[in-house]
Order: C-alpha cells, then sequence, then structure tokens
C-alpha cells in the first residue's frame, strides 16, 4: 500500500467455512448386559456397548488442484522429480484469489462395538478386588477433531478406519488389601504403630493404539492440506524390538502424484503394562487427632514402556521406537488432622 517492495510475498489467504447442507450431528448409543452374584460380596458384568454416530464434522478443501491437472508435477516440484521451475498453486485452483477453502461438512460417520467384563469381590474380608476387561473396535474419519480436515478432498472414504484412539484390549484391576497384622494387638503402642496398614494397587494392561505410516514429503502437487500413506508391499509383522517395531520392509514410497495404498491406521504401536502401588497408614491418637501417611510408586517395577514409534517412510529412523514412558516415580505423603 505505501509502493515500497515487501520484505516477504503475499500469498492468498485461506478460508475455513460451513457447509452449505449442515446437518444435525446424530449419536445412536445402546447396550445389553447380565450381571450374577457368583458368591457373597462377589459380582461378575458382561456387557455388550455400542455406538454409532452420524453427521459428524469434517473440513474438505473445495480449492485443491484438480486431479487431472497438468501442473500437478509442477506444483509438486523437486520431490516428484521435476527439473524446472517449481509452480506457484495458488495460480492453479478452482477458485482464484484463495488459497485453501475448507467448509466444514457433516458427512462424516463413526461407530463403536465393545464386549465389557467386570468383576468386584470382597475377599477374606480384608482383601476388596475390581476388576474390568474391554475387547473393542472403533473405526471413524476423523478422531473427533471439529476443524480438521480429510486428508483426500476427493474421497473421504480414503480415511475411514480404525480409529486413533482405538485400543482392541484393555484390562484393569485395582485393589485394597487391609494387614490383619497387629490390628487387635493387646498393646496400644504396637496396635497404633503397626497395626492398620493397606496396600491397593492399580495394574493396567492395554494394547498399543493404531497408527498410519505416513508417504513422506508431499508428492501428490494438489496444492497442500493433504495427507498421503506410503504404499503396502507385504504382510506386516512384529520384530517388537526398539530398533524395529514392526517390519519396515512392508512400506515403500507412493510414486509422484499417487495415493499410498495402506490403509488408515495400520500399524499397532507398543501397549502399556504398568502397575501403580501405594501403602497406607491412619494413626488415630485422640478423638479429634489424626496422622495419615502414605507412600505411593508409579511405575512400580520401574518396567521400560516405549513410545514415540517413528512413523514416516523416508525418516531415517523409521519404525524406532525414539521415547519411553515414566520411569518409576516415589511419591510421600503425610496430613496430620486436629
Amino acid at each position: 500500500s505505501t509502493g515500497q517492495t515487501s520484505a516477504a510475498p503475499y500469498f492468498p489467504a485461506g478460508m475455513t467455512t460451513v457447509g452449505a447442507n449442515y446437518k444435525v450431528p446424530t449419536a445412536a448409543q445402546w447396550n445389553v448386559g447380565v450381571q450374577h452374584e457368583l458368591r457373597q460380596n462377589t459380582v461378575l458384568s458382561v456387557t455388550y456397548v455400542g455406538n454409532s454416530n452420524y453427521h459428524q464434522s469434517q473440513g474438505r478443501n473445495i480449492n485443491s488442484l484438480a486431479e487431472n491437472d497438468p501442473h500437478r508435477l509442477g506444483v509438486c516440484g523437486s520431490t516428484c522429480g521435476y527439473s524446472g521451475v517449481k509452480l506457484d498453486p495458488n495460480l492453479y485452483r478452482p477458485y482464484q484469489g484463495w488459497a485453501s477453502i475448507a467448509p466444514l461438512e457433516t458427512v462424516g460417520n463413526s461407530n463403536y462395538n465393545s464386549l465389557q467384563g467386570s468383576l468386584r469381590a470382597t475377599l477374606m474380608k480384608d482383601l476388596t478386588l475390581s476388576s474390568s476387561y474391554t475387547w473393542s473396535h472403533a473405526f471413524d474419519i476423523i478422531d473427533g477433531e471439529l476443524f480438521a480436515n480429510i486428508n483426500n478432498p476427493f474421497n473421504a472414504r480414503w480415511d475411514y478406519g480404525p480409529s486413533g484412539f482405538d485400543r482392541r484390549h484393555i484390562s484393569v484391576t485395582s485393589f485394597i488389601y487391609k494387614f490383619p497384622f497387629f490390628r487387635s494387638a493387646s498393646n496400644h503402642a504396637t496396635k497404633t504403630l503397626l497395626g492398620g496398614w493397606e496396600l491397593s494397587g492399580i495394574a493396567t494392561f492395554e494394547t498399543g493404539n493404531p497408527v498410519s505410516i505416513g508417504a513422506g514429503p508431499d508428492n501428490l502437487g494438489l496444492g497442500g492440506t493433504t495427507g498421503n500413506r506410503a504404499n503396502v508391499i507385504s504382510t506386516v509383522t512384529y520384530p517388537g524390538t526398539r530398533d524395529q517395531w514392526f517390519s519396515t520392509a512392508s512400506f515403500a514410497q507412493p510414486g509422484p502424484l499417487q495415493w499410498g495404498t495402506s490403509s488408515k491406521n495400520s500399524v499397532i504401536s507398543p501397549g502399556r503394562n504398568n502397575w501403580n502401588m501405594a501403602l497406607f497408614k491412619a494413626f488415630q491418637f485422640k478423638e479429634d487427632s489424626r496422622f495419615e501417611f502414605r507412600a505411593e510408586t508409579f511405575n512400580t517395577f520401574n518396567h521400560t514402556q516405549f513410545n514415540g514409534l517413528s512413523t514416516s517412510v523416508t525418516a531415517s529412523d523409521f519404525g524406532q521406537l525414539n521415547g519411553t514412558y515414566a520411569p518409576r516415580v516415589f511419591q510421600l505423603g503425610a496430613k496430620l488432622m486436629f
């Protein structure tokens, strides 16, 4: 506006809008279960739980280059082996003067089905046990992100597959054990100091989340706002090591301007095997004076649990696990009430 040369070029702006036929998102949920008392203070429950969701929100870039546009190779540039000058995609979009135009459309859907079992029991008067297990499967197009765009603007079903939060098996067991030792001791000091201790814990075992294998640098030449996946060339296996969690040779980079053939979230990342435990004692000195002590451990057995799976087919660490969950942590707490 001042007539001076700008320090950087100005490009057309993108726009997020609401689609013309914005239907009300709808969810249908159902469950049926059986509960049975196995013995006194022991109850077993088995339940089927499911839901289907319709008219879910998802964005779609309607201003990508057309799939048959002859300029796609030039827009892709050196990533696709193009030797000429890289072309500006904004010159070839259907709606000139704008970059991405992504109306939110309520056309997505998702579903979830699960078998859930639980056991609650009080054993030997001193042990309280609660255990649950879920076997489930969830499918969607976008994992609940209101303003996220689908990767393929020409085919939303290309992104349909297992949800990113899908865990096929989840088991959680918790317990509280009240030590009977010295609880009824005749000596007041012995009873106060050594009696009344409680041990509690939560054990979690679960399979990992599914992840997609990325195709590497953008090779589609559609002007961005897309995401591509690698080609799958053989059955995926799991060596299960830190340096090779899955068979990286099962994937390959797709050719220039080609969509990958691997499905959404086709690889399962590492699961969890975690124990948290606590030791608790309440010291009752007088009717209105009470001291509580708690010693807690997280990842009690210091089990190394890897995460940070590298999923880009062109990455130098492809298939490796580059992180871990927290190691064992001790925590002490005390509370005095008077």
